[in-house]
């Protein structure tokens, strides 16, 4: 989903919210469901105990994936994609907990971060001993986490951008909150043009990371792939082990 045309859709989102759950009822709506990579990832190993917390004022639950035989201080929040199940991002959330680092992957009502920007609030106060927060978000999951980091920032230390970039309303340029924005270069949704605008509402020390020949669905594990991506030059695995590789330099700069 382009993420300007979406964050248009703030200001009708009641209505969209009824409009989607009658859909959804219908069985009319299809969501981009987890791969199978992201299916095994949900599941607690040796080095990583997944688990699920419910928010009564939800109806839903987020998960945890917690680093085993060490306290984590370092948390990572991920929003989705729009349309996207939150498990997608469980190879990503496993990858990060196996170093040392608290993730929790919030799902959005609806599969939809605009129509609830502020979940991040649960697991900050769920987790008092992590010491730094990093939020981060999927495409317009990536916008809604520009404005939870905009209207929070006492709460977070830093933001991490996948194929994604604020809005206008939310322009981050004065806030000298750290932020690493990862694009790929095959991407068809969030386009170069797209990235290379929104440094004008970054923070003058925004990291920007190419990945030459990733694209949109990559971010995440999921099916089927996003109408209007880009075909992809490298493999899903590939686009990932940058994605962590990048996120840990950034989190350990902190």
């Amino acid at each position: 989903m382009n993420i300007k045309k979406a964050i248009t859709l703030l200001g009708l989102a009641a209505c969209m919210a009824l409009t989607m759950a009658q859909s959804a009822a219908a069985g009319s709506i299809v969501y981009a469901a987890p791969l199978a990579e992201a299916k095994a990832a949900m599941n607690s190993n040796t080095y990583v105990t997944v688990s699920s917390v419910y928010v009564s004022t939800w109806l839903q639950s987020y998960y945890v994936f917690t680093p085993k035989n060490i306290t984590p201080t370092e948390g990572f929040i991920i929003y989705p994609g729009a349309l996207i199940d939150a498990r997608a991002y469980a190879v990503l959330a496993q990858a990060l907990a196996q170093q040392g680092i608290l993730v929790c992957i919030v799902p959005m009502p609806l599969n939809l971060a605009i129509l609830d920007p502020n979940r991040a609030n649960k697991p900050i106060a769920k987790y008092p001993g992590i010491q730094t927060w990093v939020i981060s978000g999927h495409s317009l999951g990536g916008a809604m986490a520009c404005k939870y980091a905009k209207n929070n920032l006492s709460k977070i230390d830093g933001l991490v951008l996948l194929a994604a970039y604020p809005d206008s309303a939310d322009n981050l340029s004065g806030t000298g909150l750290p932020v690493l924005s990862l694009w790929a270069t095959n991407d068809g949704l969030t386009t170069e043009a797209e990235v290379i605008a929104s440094e004008a509402m970054l923070p003058g020390t925004a990291l920007f990371y190419e990945i030459t020949g990733g694209n949109h669905s990559y971010f995440g594990y999921y099916t089927p792939s996003t109408a209007g991506d880009g075909t992809a030059t490298i493999t899903r695995a590939n686009q990932t082990s940058q994605i962590v590789s990048e996120t840990l330099y950034f989190i350990d700069s902190l």
